[in-house]
């Protein structure tokens, strides 16, 4: 997994660590198969924190962004958006799966009729 992290107009003292942010990132790494490169931006407008992620990976791009008072609090917040995504599009698939072995089970089932 690739990680590259952009800070706009913020100081040294106010921003959490790079160490922080990869392991909050890297628990995203069960979700693909396949090299991921992330990029995450965290700026900051008067007093609101805004954190920006986004994921590549193969034919997949997720984007999440969330703003919030607290640095820590945008950057949890947009990786628990990422973390819906993810759920979400999840389930989609194994829906989509489903209907598709439903759909052959009845295709290979002969019809038997009672003549009666």
């Amino acid at each position: 997994m690739k990680i590259s992290v952009t800070f706009r107009s913020i100081s040294e003292s106010e921003t959490i660590g790079k160490d922080y942010i990869e392991e909050k990132l890297l628990k995203f790494k069960k979700y693909f198969d396949k090299p991921v490169e992330v990029q995450v931006v965290i700026s900051v407008e008067k007093f609101r924190y805004d954190a920006e992620i986004n994921m590549t990976a193969a034919k997949h791009t997720v984007f999440s962004k969330a703003e919030a008072k607290n640095i820590r609090l945008a950057f949890d917040s947009a990786c628990n958006k990422l973390e819906r995504q993810f759920k979400k599009q999840r389930g989609k698939m194994r829906e989509s799966k489903d209907s598709i072995r439903e759909g052959n089970e009845e295709e290979s089932l002969p019809d038997f009729e009672d003549n009666e």
